[in-house]
């Protein structure tokens, strides 16, 4: 879904960017940290990582929800996973790890350095991100595009979520905007960056890198395949 390009670049002056499955490749990230961990427990059950995977994806949908607390969420999706492999591990022990691994990852998703180090030119660039502050800080220094970003709003931080109407009033107040006028919101959740931007009266561009259908309501300004394609519909 395309507007006119000469329309949308005269339109915007800020863009706020997701970061995981926008930027960053959260998925490469994840497991690399998690098997990291694992092995420093010594933990070998075939298919480890999907398991957690599993258990990991349904609290954070839950969490969308407002179901549970991040604070509940950081601890419990190690307890269930331990749960099922039936392993007398400690889940604190194995949060403490995968905490500490995730600070030494940072997987750009492709061309993410290149599109951005284009874009910074000519726009003011925001990271708008849920996740824990202490890993998507390092992550982003560690991909090395921290640079291009103006500042980085972060759910914890904020202490609300995509897609609330409040994470993004949070964003807007923060910067001093008082119109969304000409923001765009490119994120690959339409369930929160397209969600949230729509609840929040501002564009949107869904970065839809696997080509699924969109079978919801939750309809984008815009829609891209990849980041080459985020830098065509603004340059």
């Amino acid at each position: 879904m395309f507007m006119d390009n000469n329309i949308c670049k005269s339109k915007y002056k800020y863009l706020f960017f997701d970061l995981d499955g926008t930027l960053l490749d959260f998925n490469k990230d994840h497991e690399k940290a998690f098997n990291l961990a694992a092995k420093k427990l010594n933990i070998k059950i075939k298919g480890s990582y999907k398991i957690y995977d599993k258990i990991n994806s349904m609290l954070w949908n839950k969490h969308a929800l407002g179901e549970i607390e991040i604070k509940e969420l950081k601890l419990k999706r190690f307890q269930m996973f331990f749960e099922e492999i039936n392993c007398e591990s400690d889940p604190a022990e194995f949060k403490s790890l995968m905490t500490s691994e995730m600070k030494n990852t940072g997987f750009p998703i492709k061309d993410a350095k290149h599109i951005l180090k284009k874009l910074c030119k000519k726009y003011k660039i925001y990271a708008i991100t849920n996740g824990i502050e202490e890993e998507q800080c390092h992550r982003l220094k560690n991909a090395k595009i921290d640079c291009y970003f103006s500042d980085v709003f972060i759910s914890q931080t904020l202490g609300v979520d995509k897609p609330k109407k409040e994470f993004f009033d949070k964003v807007l107040n923060a910067i001093n905007l008082n119109s969304t006028e000409n923001i765009l919101i490119i994120g690959d959740s339409l369930k929160s960056d397209i969600l949230g931007g729509i609840n929040s009266g501002i564009d949107t561009c869904w970065f839809n890198l696997k080509n699924e259908r969109n079978d919801s309501n939750i309809k984008p300004t815009y829609e891209v395949g990849s980041l080459k394609e985020v830098l065509k519909l603004l340059e």
